[in-house]
């Protein structure tokens, strides 16, 4: 694992550990592929650095451990919210919200 700088990653990084923010609250899991939104977001959260595994990935992947459950996280949050987002932000926190329901949906399968 490397630790780089918001500033220094590219789209296919893959998280070595979870992002958390000040009080301890997972913003995004580890071993997501990050793309540019999660950069976005990274900033806005005052995150400077992350970590990263070694080998990154070559972009999001079907493949990926993790990608059914995003896909159906995804499902579930779009029922709830009536439809899709309407704009940037929403598109954003969609994806986030998608990320961390998929790592809980992970957690409990794997328990």
């Amino acid at each position: 694992m490397t630790t780089k700088s918001v500033d220094e990653l590219v789209a296919g990084d893959v998280l070595g550990e979870a992002v958390t923010n000040r009080q301890g609250a997972m913003l995004i899991p580890a071993e997501t592929v990050l793309k540019e939104s999660h950069f976005r977001l990274l900033r806005m959260w005052g995150i400077e650095s992350v970590s990263v595994s070694e080998g990154a990935a070559k972009g999001p992947d079907a493949s990926h451990p993790q990608a059914q459950y995003v896909r159906r996280a995804e499902r579930q949050i779009r029922q709830c919210l009536g439809a899709g987002p309407d704009n940037e932000i929403m598109a954003e926190i969609l994806g986030v919200a998608a990320q961390l329901r998929a790592a809980r949906m992970a957690a409990e399968e794997a328990a």
